[in-house]
Formats: C-alpha cells, structure tokens, sequence
C-alpha cells in the first residue's frame, strides 16, 4: 500500500511538473479570472505608487500577471469595455508581455496570451539595464487603423490611454507588493521586427514587473 502510494504520488508531481512547463513553454496560455479583491484601498495604493529599477530573480506567478493584465486593459462589463478609458471607447492599444519563454499578445476579450515567438528579447528591447532584470515587461502598443475618427492627433490619443493603462499596472503592482516603472527610451525597431509590428503599430513604451530587490 505505501508503495502505491508512493508510485502514485510521484506520478502526480510528475504531471503536476509537466503541466507547470507546457504552461511556461506553451503556445497559448488561459489566464486565470481575476480577483475581484486585492485588499488594498485605492489611498492606499496610491501613497504606495512608485517606480522601481531594481528586481529580484523570482519570477511574478500567472496568477499575478493574470490579475495586472486584466487591472491594466481588462474587459469589466458586459459591453466589453475596458477598465482604461479611450477616445470614443475604441480599443486601440494593444499589450505584449515581454518573458523568459518568449513574447506573448494579450487577448483581453479572452483573457488569454498567444505566443508571438519564443525568443527571449528581456535584453533587446530598451536602452536601460535594468529592465532585463524584470521577471516580465510589458510592451503598449497603439493601432492607428482603429482609431476611426478624424484627427491629426491619433497618437495622442493613444498616448493618453497608455498613460491610463500605465496608472492601472502601477496601483495594482503596488498592492500586490510587485514593482514597475514607466520607460519611454525603448528600441522601437527591434520591438516593430520583432513582434512582427505592421506600419501603422507603434511601440509607446515599456513597463518592466517584478518583485523588488531589497
């Protein structure tokens, strides 16, 4: 009996550790629905508001980046509209997770990433050092083609709701105890090759996660 217990328990860890890596190494990945509770107050989190630049090695869990990505650009009503504001409610940025098994495309409809390659590019991507230390980064990118009205200041307009899906990633990283910054001198190129980025994207800027070092 003890050693049937022991063959089962050791399949089960095993299965355990293969499903934990296809979920790393996977294609797609299903995120987890987010908590409707952080247990912080929104004073709170904003007195905590900070940048951070330095991080440690540990990575953020899918439970966590699951919870940032929906707080960042996340769908909150039956409508589908978005926990950012936009011009005329059209859904014109578009977020990347930048990690260790590759770039990955947030579907907040789904709720889901796609795989966009599995080149580790932490290190390509921005001028500054510290932000391939990051467990993950996050890449805003607007769609000019979806902003449908008639403007000369459509990535402006993108600007001003990355700037609000920034403010979302940086409330919600503090309560949970996890640090970003905001960084604007990225290497647009690489991301637009990359990412495989049609004419009218554009990379805005990048946000790297982690927890922080002390």
């Amino acid at each position: 009996m003890r050693m049937r217990i022991l063959v089962v328990g050791f399949s089960l860890g095993c299965l355990f550790l293969f499903t934990v890596c296809s979920v790393v190494a996977g294609a797609d990945i299903a995120l987890e629905k987010p908590r409707t509770s952080l247990g912080v107050d929104i004073m709170e989190a904003l007195q905590m508001r900070k940048s951070t630049k330095s991080y440690a090695t540990k990575e953020i869990s899918i439970r966590d980046l699951s919870n940032l990505l929906w707080a960042a650009n996340g769908v909150n009503r039956n409508s589908g509209k978005r926990t950012a504001p936009s011009s005329y409610g059209r859904h014109y940025t578009d977020l990347y997770v930048v990690s260790n098994q590759g770039v990955y495309f947030y579907d907040p409809v789904k709720h889901s990433l796609s795989l966009v390659t599995n080149e580790n590019l932490k290190s390509r991507i921005a001028n500054q050092k510290y932000v391939e230390g990051a467990s993950h980064i996050i890449v805003m990118v607007s769609d000019s083609t979806r902003i449908h009205f008639r403007s000369k200041n459509k990535v402006a307009a993108a600007w001003a709701t990355a700037g609000c899906i920034a403010q979302n990633i940086y409330l919600t990283a503090c309560a949970m105890n996890l640090g970003t910054c905001l960084v604007v001198n990225l290497k647009a190129d690489v991301i637009k090759d990359k990412f495989e980025l049609k004419e009218h994207q554009t990379p805005l800027f990048i946000m790297p996660l982690g927890y922080p070092q002390h």
